[in-house]
C-alpha cells in the first residue's frame, strides 16, 4: 500500500487476499480451459492516470495425471494461466459485447481491416457491424501500442453496458522474485504499475475530472 499510494493517483483499498470476484470467468476472454481456480490476491481499487480501476492477480490450474515405473498413478495440478484481471469502464457505444484477444485464436472469426492487427489479435462479436464500429484504424493502432509488440499478452472484453474486462498475462505486480531488498521490491512494484498505467492510457479509457483545489 505504501508504494501504491505513491504511484497511483488514488488508492481506495488494498487487500492482500481479496479479489474482484470470479464472475469475470463467465465472460468471453479467451482464457484456456482449466479444472480449478488456483487462487487470487492483491486486490486493488483506485485510480491510475485518471482512470478508475479495480484489479487483482489470479491463476488457473489444470488437473494432470502421471504414471510411475510401478504403474501407480498420481494426480497433480499445473498452472495453465496466471495474470491480472482489471475491471474499468470504456466509452465505446456498442450494441453487443466485443472481445479482442491475443491469448486465444477464434476459429472462423471476422477479420479486421488490418493484416498486422489480425496477426496480433483475434476477435469475437455477435455483430460484425459492432466489431468494425469498435475497431477503427485509429483504435486498432492503439491496441497494437498497448500490447507493445508482445504476443499473447492482452485480452479485452468490451461489454455493451460500458464495462471493460482486461486480462494481462503474467503481470505480477507484487511478487518479490529475485529482489534482495525492500527498496528493490518497491522499485519493481512501481515499474509494474507504470506498465499497467501505460496500457490503460493506450486504450483511451474515460478519465475522471480532477477536483478543483
Amino acid at each position: 500500500p505504501i508504494v501504491l499510494k505513491q504511484v497511483m493517483d488514488k488508492l481506495e483499498s488494498y487487500e492482500a487476499h481479496g479479489g474482484v470476484g470470479w464472475e469475470f470467468l463467465a465472460e468471453e476472454l479467451g482464457l484456456p480451459s482449466y479444472d480449478r481456480i488456483g487462487g487470487c490476491g492483491d486486490h486493488v481499487k483506485g485510480v491510475i492516470r485518471g482512470i478508475p480501476i479495480e484489479f487483482n492477480e489470479f491463476y488457473l490450474e489444470e488437473e494432470r495425471t502421471e504414471r510411475d515405473e510401478d504403474g501407480d498413478t498420481s494426480t497433480y495440478y499445473s498452472t495453465v494461466f496466471s495474470g491480472l484481471i482489471a475491471i474499468c469502464k470504456h466509452d465505446k457505444e456498442l450494441a453487443c459485447d466485443v472481445t479482442v484477444s491475443q491469448i486465444t485464436c477464434y476459429i472462423g472469426s471476422t477479420k479486421a481491416e488490418s493484416e498486422d492487427f489480425n496477426k496480433a489479435f483475434s476477435t469475437r462479436a455477435e455483430s460484425d457491424l459492432e466489431l468494425f464500429r469498435l475497431l477503427t484504424p485509429q483504435y486498432m493502432e492503439r491496441l497494437m501500442q498497448a500490447s507493445g509488440g508482445r504476443r499473447g499478452l492482452l485480452s479485452l472484453c468490451f461489454k455493451k453496458d460500458g464495462t471493460l474486462y482486461l486480462v494481462i498475462r503474467s503481470l505480477d505486480l507484487f511478487e518479490a522474485g529475485h529482489v534482495t531488498s525492500t527498496a528493490e521490491l518497491h522499485k519493481s512494484i512501481e515499474e509494474n504499475v507504470q506498465v499497467l498505467g501505460e496500457i490503460l492510457e493506450k486504450l483511451d479509457l474515460p478519465k475522471i475530472q480532477p477536483q478543483s483545489p
